[in-house]
């Protein structure tokens, strides 16, 4: 099966914040890329400034240590392992989760009866969990109208949709998970956060909905994860 990359951990204290940030932000930082058919991990590093060691777990075993040596790419074969996980370890205190962007992971939703308005946290979302709950089609948003979401259609992560629930009940979706942070177009936008934040910048009107719509503070409020939200921007 394919590799299951399921995060980056930096040992990262105070006095080194800045430094993960580097690490683990979009860009700069560790770049991870899984080539399937060779069950080859490889990643690589923009710069070593603070990184001892590079580790590769497999259900929690150690499998692999890699000293830094001034390269920029890195790899490990995993010919026999189907899930691993990349460590990272610098000369840090305390212990952080990074995403790996292109690895998979899933959101859980509770959905009540009715219309629910959710948002993905990652791109590529699996929609198969829908298909026994959903009265009717998934519905988006494409600027100016509602569009169809169909089994096949390609989502993204930070795009909201509508899902019309048979009943209440909790799904878990698989997405491949995603660094992207709320892009805005002027007029109304349905979107959400892949982790909780506060309204972007500039947002002018923000509504949520648990039933009915309820207005949210355009400056102080805040906007959860998995959620979706119509946006205005001029």
């Amino acid at each position: 099966s394919a590799l299951n990359v399921s995060r980056i951990q930096f040992y990262d204290g105070a006095l080194n914040a800045e430094q993960v940030t580097a690490l683990g932000g979009p860009a700069p930082g560790i770049g991870l890329e899984v080539i399937q058919a060779g069950k080859e991990l490889t990643w690589t590093v923009d710069h070593e400034i603070g990184i001892i060691r590079f580790e590769v777990f497999v259900n929690g075993v150690k499998v692999a240590t890699i000293t830094p040596d001034g390269s920029t790419s890195y790899g490990v074969s995993l010919d026999f392992y189907a899930d691993a996980e990349l460590v990272v370890v610098g000369d840090y205190t305390s212990r952080t989760y990074v995403p790996v962007p292109g690895s998979w992971g899933t959101t859980s939703y509770n959905l009540t009866s009715g219309w629910n308005l959710i948002a993905f946290t990652g791109d590529h979302a699996d929609l198969s969990p829908f298909a026994q709950i959903a009265i009717g089609h998934l519905w988006g948003w494409n600027g100016s109208n509602y569009v169809h979401i169909s089994a096949t259609t390609s989502t993204t992560a930070t795009q909201a949709i509508w899902v019309n629930s048979n009943e209440t009940v909790g799904i878990e979706v698989d997405t491949k998970t995603s660094v992207a942070d709320i892009t805005l177009s002027p007029g109304w936008n349905l979107v959400g956060p892949i982790n909780d934040q506060q309204v972007p910048t500039g947002v002018m009107s923000v509504f949520g909905y648990n039933g009915n719509y309820t207005e949210i503070h355009s400056v102080t409020g805040n906007l959860l994860q998995g959620v979706g939200y119509w946006l205005f921007i001029e």
